[in-house]
């Protein structure tokens, strides 16, 4: 949830230090999507590709959350929802891009 005077990025930032323990550049916008969870409980979403630079040990919400990395075959399986695929696909080619840059 974006806090009043906070940006996007400055959320995403705060969000993925909360749930995942991890702090780095966001490099560029993946995509922003409506999510409805409930009935009249509508959010959108914004997805950034990140650089990680800091993988904390213990971060806030370790109890409720897990953090897992995995390589591209192993998070298109574990995806359940196929509207997010083409953003992984995106990322990907994304990182691709940043590793060979020719």
């Amino acid at each position: 949830v974006v806090d009043p005077g906070e940006t996007d990025r400055t959320t995403a930032r705060r969000e993925t230090w909360e749930e995942a323990g991890l702090r780095g550049e966001l490099l560029s916008p993946l995509c922003s999507y409506t999510d409805v969870r409930a009935p009249g409980r509508a959010r959108i979403v914004r997805m950034y590709l990140m650089r990680v630079d800091e993988v904390a040990d213990e971060w806030e919400e370790r109890g409720q959350r897990q953090r897992v990395w995995m390589d591209l075959e192993e998070a298109r399986r574990r995806i359940d929802r196929p509207e997010l695929l083409p953003v992984l696909e995106d990322a990907h080619a994304k990182i691709q891009r940043l590793e060979d840059p020719r």
